[in-house]
């Protein structure tokens, strides 16, 4: 009676044993099986094409790579955005609109005011633009913008006068040099003026009227 007992026991442990060997067995196959699909997933995972201008970023290490292709990030403090520019080519029309849309609120608010002071929060703040917009751009960035003003040298007549402001500090006459009371006008001048400079192709003219 033991004996039977005994044959019994030793069956299952065997069966047992038996199983879980087979279990072992799965389990070493299975795992090498899953880290190889894992492998051929990320391989297969296309890589993201390199940044280029014109291109909007959200995060720093979009600007750095950027900048290590030579590019700039340029970033509108009202929006939050910033997109790469070629600091070698003229700006897109995208980054004018930027550094145009509060000078354009200030003309709209005070060109027409004929105390003087208006005059004076439009031009200061030009003036201010432009030189923020040359240091992040990396470009000579004038700023076309107008206000109530008076122009003559004997008889001084009055109206809506239009200039070109340059960063504050950086006189270098282009401001006298295009001003009148036509917008045409005073855009033709500041190119030809930019025409004579060193580098001419290095000069933006950010129109803030319009």
């Amino acid at each position: 009676m033991n004996t039977t007992r005994l044959t019994a026991a030793l069956a299952a442990s065997a069966l047992l044993a038996g199983l879980l060997s087979a279990c072992d067995t799965t389990i070493d196959r299975a795992v090498p099986a899953a880290i190889a699909s894992t492998t051929a997933t990320v391989s297969a995972t296309p890589t993201k094409a390199p940044p280029k201008a014109g291109d909007y970023v959200k995060y720093m290490n979009e600007i750095e790579a950027g900048e290590a292709v030579g590019l700039v990030g340029y970033n509108d403090w009202e929006t939050g955005k910033t997109i790469l520019i070629d600091p070698d080519k003229p700006l897109p029309k995208a980054v004018k609109k930027m550094i145009a849309k509060p000078i354009h609120a200030l003309i709209k608010k005070y060109g027409k005011s004929k105390t003087g002071s208006g005059s004076s929060v439009i031009h200061q703040r030009a003036r201010n633009d432009a030189g923020a917009a040359s240091e992040a751009t990396r470009r000579h960035v004038l700023i076309l913008a107008s206000s109530y003003g008076g122009l003559g040298d004997y008889t001084i007549r009055w109206g809506t006068v239009f200039t070109v402001s340059q960063p504050t500090g950086k006189d270098t006459g282009v401001g006298r040099a295009s001003v009148s009371f036509s917008h045409d006008e005073t855009l033709a001048k500041a190119k030809a003026w930019i025409k004579k400079q060193k580098h001419p192709s290095k000069w933006d003219i950010v129109d803030a009227t319009k």
